[in-house]
């Protein structure tokens, strides 16, 4: 059948990223209502195959002069993520109501030449440039507080000053869960004393 519209509720739609084994925050009902709240207006898309639901994307997108129509997939295709770049652009070309679309989606696992070759032949392309941080930074920490603090904004490094004397820790996360992602990201929100996105 192809891609489609999600109409179901937001805890269906998370509910079901879960059973995909999505692992990003940046598919969830959250961020897709955060990010309602900008300029760009989300689209729950689900992919059918023989009658049952075989990869979602949450896309956002917004109109660029009315004829074009700015798409990006934050939080990558959960579940199959072999899909025909013609289906879900033509998804969201409706959805918007433009003719044209540019579309980027963002890859949760490393590419190899295979898979890259595969992403071609569906009619996929790499982007140019990249979108968001190539690499992570490293602070140390003293008795004093951080280390070196000269390359972090003034409020990274109040947040992380305040966060150490709190005694927050860090850790890598070698399996997110998107049922905790989604809790903690309501926990923020609580902490924040607002009411969220809605």
């Amino acid at each position: 059948m192809g891609w489609a519209t999600f109409s179901e509720s937001d805890q269906d739609w998370d509910q079901l990223l879960q059973k995909l084994n999505s692992s990003s925050p940046f598919s969830l009902s959250n961020w897709s209502r955060y990010k309602h709240g900008t300029r760009w207006t989300s689209l729950k898309a689900i992919r059918i195959e023989n009658g049952a639901c075989t990869s979602a994307a949450l896309v956002l997108w917004f109109r660029l002069l009315r004829i074009v129509t700015i798409a990006w997939v934050p939080g990558g295709i959960a579940g199959d993520d072999a899909c025909e770049s013609k289906e879900l652009l033509q998804l969201i070309s409706t959805a918007s109501g433009t003719r044209a679309t540019y579309c980027r989606i963002a890859l949760r696992a490393r590419t190899n030449d295979l898979a890259e070759r595969d992403l071609v032949s569906r009619g996929w392309s790499r982007a140019a440039r990249f979108i968001g941080a190539h690499e992570t930074f490293v602070l140390h920490r003293s008795e004093h507080g951080l280390s070196d603090k000269s390359k972090l904004s003034s409020n990274w490094s109040r947040n992380l000053e305040r966060g150490l004397k709190r005694g927050v820790t860090c850790e890598v996360w070698a399996k997110p869960n998107a049922e905790e992602i989604h809790q903690l990201m309501e926990q923020m929100t609580d902490f924040k004393r607002t009411l969220g996105p809605q």
